[in-house]
């Protein structure tokens, strides 16, 4: 169908084809339920057919679906449950033999079902699929689902494709049943016990003496770029630019860092590039100079980028060793959160950093201050100073916090300089306090856009919490209430915020020494 597709088939046992693959076929023998990082960012279509009990932990191969996904690709399950439903599609509970609509295959399929509930949890998967989705917040999109009933046999009165479809499927029963002879002895039943059921079901099915469906649930998911939120970035990158006077924590160290020198192309790298603003602006700034963005999905561009800027798609958390030496400067801008461990993840931005190269960070951290520029508490509704604002960002930092530390560590990135000892020299550290809204008196036209950018800002943001509030376990009426009430304070300027964005510029030493070791990592490894 799809001749210029790579088409790939994974399987624990190799495939038994009966006709030579085309071309674009490969299959892989290897078990999915060691996960499937290798394959990251990879396919457009992953299907996933009847496979959800070979997982331990189907949720987290959802997961391992989402890393092999490029953006906007498609993910479809089609999965049955071993449930057989009557003629009028009602489900068939379990049976005794004296019942008068008593039914072998549904003995036999019971039976099945307990056999593999007590060998793990994934026959039970697929139902909690809609929950985990939900729990995954907004990277997926529910693009298609339904139910496929499949009568088991030719008993449906229709047309011709129709009784096709049941004589088909009734052979792939009977031919079902006698693989589950294995799994049900090694529950415990007897030889005797499971030849009879197979014997009484193959008469049952061939006679068509009942008339029973399998439901088989369709389900199609694209993975969505957050279009939305890319757009909230774009504004917070202007934002940020006009109240740092520009791109660069230090200017004249990145100007200096960028100009080409002794025949050496300058390059930057942004991690965690989000929009591609900065690099987008950063190789307009130096022509000369190759820009790289890099992040999980695709930058949502609204410019076409200049010939010098590039973007790729990567796990930064993962290592970044094949950069090693390759860059001058060094943009990390609002990515701890994505990092279980930020202090691994130092040493790695000091060895993709040339001698007299340049890192940057500028971090926030989803606490507010007053005008007096004093950090507000968590509030109770009944304090006289509550803010709404100030209570939903606290919520949404415990959240954060619950899914890893990344949200407290540039609070101890001083301490982690400190502990690298003298491969860093730091050179520029401040903090850039940004009003929420146009609310400061006496202050110029600029710091009143910057303001009003910021609560523009803020009021986009808090919507995208949702998924992460309602995986944490709060409802759905308190969040909408939360954001209702967000909006409201912040449309009025009812309370004079702050938010401090900690702004640091690092600069490796123009000589490295010879004899520097870096978490157990030597020069020239």
């Amino acid at each position: 169908m799809f001749p210029e597709v790579d088409v790939v088939g994974l399987d624990l046992a190799p495939a038994y084809v009966t006709t030579l693959p085309p071309p674009n076929a490969r299959l892989e023998c290897d078990d999915a339920s060691l996960g499937l990082t290798h394959y990251r960012n990879s396919f457009d279509l992953v299907n996933a057919r009847a496979c959800c009990t070979g997982f331990e932990n189907y949720r987290g191969f959802l997961d391992d679906i989402l890393q092999v996904l490029r953006p906007g690709g498609i993910y479809q399950m089609v999965e049955g449950n071993l449930r057989l439903y009557d003629e009028n599609r009602q489900m068939i509970p379990s049976q005794q033999e004296n019942d008068p609509n008593f039914s072998w295959t549904v003995k036999i399929c019971h039976a099945t079902h307990e056999a593999m509930v007590a060998r793990g949890k994934g026959i039970h998967a697929y139902e909690q699929v809609p929950g985990w989705l939900k729990e995954m917040g907004s990277v997926w999109e529910e693009v298609g689902v339904k139910d496929l009933w499949v009568p088991i046999g030719p008993w449906e009165k229709g047309d011709e494709k129709q009784r096709t479809i049941g004589e088909m499927s009734r052979q792939n029963v009977l031919h079902l049943v006698n693989a589950f002879r294995p799994l049900l002895l090694s529950y415990g039943y007897f030889e005797e016990t499971v030849d009879k059921w197979i014997l009484k079901v193959n008469e049952e099915l061939r006679e068509l003496k009942q008339r029973l469906y399998l439901r088989m649930s369709l389900e199609r998911l694209e993975h969505i770029v957050d279009v939305a939120e890319h757009g909230r970035l774009d504004l917070q990158h202007e934002m940020l630019k006009l109240a740092m006077d520009g791109i660069f924590v230090n200017a004249d160290a990145a100007n200096r860092a960028l100009t080409a020198k002794g025949g050496e192309s300058p390059a930057a790298l942004d991690v965690g590039t989000g929009s591609g603003s900065w690099v987008v602006d950063c190789a307009r700034m130096y022509p000369e100079a190759e820009v790289v963005g890099l992040d999980l999905a695709p930058a949502n561009l609204t410019t076409e980028p200049p010939p010098n800027a590039r973007f790729e798609c990567d796990d930064a958390s993962l290592g970044l060793t094949h950069y090693r030496n390759c860059f001058n400067v060094v943009n990390l801008r609002a990515v701890c959160t994505g990092f279980e461990n930020y202090r691994r993840f130092l040493d790695d931005v000091l060895l993709v950093l040339r001698p007299g190269g340049v890192c940057q960070m500028l971090e926030g951290s989803l606490r507010f201050y007053d005008e007096n520029r004093r950090k507000i508490p968590p509030q109770q509704e009944n304090d006289p100073n509550f803010c709404w604002t100030v209570k939903m960002y606290h919520a949404t930092r415990e959240a954060i916090r619950a899914r890893g530390p990344g949200i407290d560590s540039y609070d101890q990135v001083p301490g982690w300089l400190k502990e690298m000892g003298s491969v860093w020299e730091e050179f520029g550290l401040k903090d850039v306090w940004v009003p929420i809204g146009p609310w400061e008196k006496g202050v110029d036209r600029k710091q009143r856009t910057i303001g009003e950018m910021n609560r523009q800002n803020v009021l986009r943001l808090v919507n995208s919490f949702r998924p992460l509030l309602l995986s944490y376990g709060y409802f759905d009426e308190t969040i909408d209430k939360w954001i209702s009430k967000v909006n409201e304070e912040l449309r009025g300027l009812k309370r004079p915020l702050y938010v401090r964005v900690g702004a640091s510029a690092l600069k490796v030493p123009g000589i490295l020494s010879s004899s520097l070791h870096i978490s157990g990592i030597a020069p020239g490894q």
